[in-house]
């Protein structure tokens, strides 16, 4: 089974297929977009590893498995930029790991905000 089409192995696979016109000439214009996108995606990466040290929370995030330099800076940059004072809700647990290693901040579970919203406003019972 192959999870990337567009990596070596799916690759080798679609050039064993007979794909006729247009598509043909519309997947090879695709794969090279994609080749160029990935040296894009390359280079800005290479210039974020230099800037992420000073990052406070970069170190943190680009030790997550999976988290590479444009996400770690895509999800620092976005938690940081929502109010203090709203609510974070992520239900996977590495989401709220990445959350809180990003900018401190807690994300509750689904379950928590519904808690919250359904417990007595006065306390009570």
């Amino acid at each position: 089974m192959v999870s990337d089409l567009f990596g070596t192995q799916g690759r080798e696979i679609l050039g064993r297929l007979a794909i006729p016109e247009p598509w043909a000439t519309t997947l090879a214009t695709s794969l090279q977009m994609i080749d160029e996108l990935n040296v894009d995606i390359a280079a800005c990466e290479a210039d974020l590893r230099h800037l992420g040290p000073d990052h406070p929370s970069i170190p943190l995030l680009l030790s997550v498995p999976g988290v590479g330099p444009l996400p770690a800076y895509t999800i620092a940059s976005a938690v940081r930029s929502i109010a203090p004072d709203a609510l974070l809700v992520a239900n996977g647990f590495s989401c709220r790991e990445q959350i809180a290693q990003s900018g401190g901040r807690r994300a509750l579970h689904l379950a928590e905000v519904l808690e919250m919203a359904l417990a007595p406003a006065d306390g009570g019972d």
